[in-house]
């Protein structure tokens, strides 16, 4: 076996003591040339453990240095928002932040035309409130799931139609299964699609009453709305920034579990090789305590006629 056995489980260890049970089996390989055919296998599982090892520790290594960024970030944030308070005045934004929180709520929404035409078939017409790429991803979403139980909506009320028909005289026991999972699909899609349309006919309701409030607030406190245009402006930067930060932690956090689970499987696996090995060497070596009866044996019993 290579000189690589012997860096193997270097530096993430959660269970060192198996790790070095596992080497010490690998080691009697040397003695013992009938098991040598596990060489390569074990080789390989010690090269992936190395590298499963030196990945976890890489990620550790940014996901700290990660949270430690969002942590800076943060506390520029508050420093520099309240540096631009004493600048545009605490009470310019007290008086403006309705206002910026019902332009902030718009964003988070998606205005949706439903049409509902002849054959039942729902289309959307989006208009993106945002230029942002996160609330694009979001409307597509939206799209998709609706089409996919529009879809299914379609599907089930064929598979009634199809069921029903059937002309061939017969409605036996097989049949009416089939009709009763068919209506029960329906019913089930048609729930589903009933429900994403209130909910999406609610957003809409809820975009305009939002969209008159920040116009009537515009209208009503537009010199302090200018003045602490700024602070919300930078709290909008700070916010996008913390929130890559933390998409970017929870994406490492991911990374790192399934290295580690990877990284066990790797370890039990190389466990199971060293019950096998110990399990032939045992073999081996009470072969070879066997023998054959000697000259002392043909003694003994002579002597004992």
């Amino acid at each position: 076996m290579s000189s690589n056995t012997a860096k193997f489980h270097q530096n993430y260890e959660d269970d060192p003591y198996e790790s070095h049970f596992i080497q010490d089996e690998f080691n009697d390989l040397e003695c013992f040339p009938e098991i040598k055919e596990f060489d390569s296998k074990i080789q390989e599982l010690l090269d992936d453990l190395n590298s499963y090892s030196t990945k976890i520790n890489e990620l550790e290594k940014m996901f700290q240095e990660e949270n430690s960024r969002f942590q800076r970030v943060l506390s520029e944030n508050s420093i520099k928002l309240k540096e631009i308070t004493k600048l545009c005045g605490a009470k310019h934004i007290d008086i403006s932040r309705p206002y910026y929180d019902a332009l902030l709520k718009i964003n988070k929404y998606e205005q949706i035309e439903i049409f509902i035409g002849m054959k039942i078939l729902i289309e959307f017409i989006l208009s993106i409130l945002t230029k942002t790429n996160s609330l694009k991803n979001q409307c597509q979403k939206t799209v998709l799931q609706f089409e996919k139980y529009n879809k299914l909506y379609l599907d089930a009320k064929q598979a009634i139609a199809d069921v029903e028909a059937n002309d061939d005289n017969q409605f036996d026991q097989l049949k009416q299964e089939k009709l009763n999972i068919a209506n029960l699909k329906f019913s089930e899609v048609n729930k589903k699609r009933q429900e994403l349309e209130i909910e999406h006919l609610g957003m809409m309701a809820q975009i305009r009453i939002t969209e008159y409030t920040a116009s009537q607030l515009k209208e009503k406190h537009k010199n302090s709305i200018r003045k602490s245009k700024i602070y919300f402006n930078e709290s909008d930067n700070f916010r996008s920034k913390l929130a890559s930060i933390k998409d970017c932690i929870q994406k490492l956090k991911q990374e790192i579990g399934d290295c580690k689970n990877h990284y066990s499987k790797t370890l039990k696996n190389l466990g199971e090789i060293s019950e096998e090995i110990h399990e032939r060497r045992s073999q081996l070596l009470s072969k070879s305590l066997k023998r054959e009866p000697g000259v002392g044996a043909e003694i003994i019993e002579n002597n004992s006629r």
